[in-house]
């Protein structure tokens, strides 16, 4: 059975790490990296407390 979890609640502990996990692969890769975007329920605004989809390039 699949659980929704509020956005907001989701929202709080997702965008911290996601901000801290952009700011390390940028302090890292430099001008190399290209861009970072989420995909998945997150981004759609839906998600749950499974599968966040995150890609670099």
């Amino acid at each position: 059975m699949r659980k929704e979890i509020p956005f907001n609640i989701v929202s709080h502990d997702y965008e911290r790490v996601l901000k801290e996990f952009v700011s390390q692969i940028q302090d890292k890769l430099g001008k190399r990296l290209v861009m970072v975007y989420l995909t998945g329920s997150y981004a759609r605004g839906d998600a749950t407390d499974y599968y966040v989809h995150l890609y670099s390039k």
